[in-house]
């Protein structure tokens, strides 16, 4: 292929200490470009993971390549999109949202570095476990029902069909089936794409908002 540039991400298409890194790629004459959110894996000093990170993102590659007056416009877009997003009605905490990517005797889910926490916050949510310092890894189900969630999103990696497994497990599960979510069948099917970091984002906070608060756009 002979590539001169590569564009990917810490976990999304390189591993630290794996064979694919910028340094590696620098040998053969390949820049690289590496998506902030992921850099939680290489930084000394962890940054909680913002749709600024997104935006930045988008604004550095316009300026790789020149298009700069474009991803300007890009991002202006999607900053006034999500400040359209209404926030929780007056007097109201923000509903408390769990991710569910995976995994039975643990879930698999996002803490506070991960591109889900700054999705529900620009949706006018509470990531339940953004107390954890890890972008995305395992907790206990104790830990979730505990916290109460009124929100689940389900992380779908096929078709429809993968969601619905994630939520017949919960519904099933006897600590998560008291929580509020899945009690009042609160739940949300988002892609992987629209979980990590990319233009996808801002349609899943917009998705997002419009589910957890429907009055509020209607």
């Amino acid at each position: 292929a002979n590539p001169d540039f590569f564009f990917a991400g810490w976990n999304y298409g390189m591993k630290v200490g794996g064979e694919v890194t910028p340094s590696a790629l620098e040998t053969y004459g390949i820049k690289t470009f590496v998506l902030s959110e992921s850099c939680v894996f290489t930084a000394s000093q962890k940054q909680k993971a913002s749709m600024d990170l997104l935006y930045n993102d988008e604004l550095t590659l316009g300026k790789i390549f020149g298009k700069q007056p474009e991803a300007r416009t890009l991002v202006d877009g999607w900053k006034k999109t999500l400040n359209a997003l209404p926030k929780p009605p007056q007097g109201v905490q923000p509903l408390k949202v769990f991710v569910y990517d995976s995994g039975e005797d643990k879930p698999f889910t996002s803490g506070r570095y991960a591109m889900p926490t700054a999705i529900i916050e620009a949706a006018g949510g509470k990531n339940v476990m953004d107390d954890l310092e890890m972008s995305w890894g395992t907790t206990s189900w104790e830990s979730v029902a505990t916290a109460e969630p009124d929100f689940i999103i389900l992380l779908d990696y096929q078709t429809g069909s993968g969601a619905d497994s994630l939520r017949r497990f919960l519904e099933n599960h006897p600590l998560m089936k008291q929580t509020p979510a899945v009690k009042q069948q609160r739940y949300l099917k988002l892609q992987y794409a629209e979980l990590t970091p990319g233009p996808a984002n801002i349609n899943a906070a917009e998705k997002l908002a419009h589910a957890m608060y429907p009055a509020a756009h209607q």
